[in-house]
């Protein structure tokens, strides 16, 4: 399924939820760090087998809560106290052409820990 035009993709998922996630750099501040995106689909997982979803796609809410101003670890708390059978979420696919120009190639930092909690979830 496509996402919509401006981009934006909702889905329910049940955890585990089969989605490890990267924190994002804040575009103002490149000190903070702020929101997830997608950084790996594990094929087996929930998220890779609804094929709604790419590697790259944000974050934006998560059972209506916005998450894009929220840290990594705020946002992996979140995902652990979501109700497991029912995990409403909204991404943004970013467009094409601005992917050259995300910042942050390092930022990989805390992966491992995105993996257990993104991919375990409860």
């Amino acid at each position: 399924q496509q996402p919509t035009a401006t981009g934006l993709i909702r889905l329910t998922l049940r955890k585990p939820m089969g989605i490890v996630f990267e924190p994002m750099t804040d575009p103002h501040n490149t000190l903070q760090q702020r929101g997830v995106r997608i950084c790996d689909l594990p094929r087996t997982g929930a998220a890779a087998l609804s094929g709604k979803l790419q590697i790259g796609d944000e974050l934006l809410s998560i059972n209506e809560k916005t998450m894009s101003r929220l840290t990594f670890d705020e946002i992996m708390d979140f995902i652990i106290e979501a109700e497991p059978d029912r995990v409403a979420l909204l991404f943004r696919r970013p467009r094409k052409d601005g992917l050259g120009g995300v910042s942050g190639v390092g930022v990989g930092v805390g992966v491992g820990v995105g993996g257990a909690a993104g991919a375990g979830g409860g």
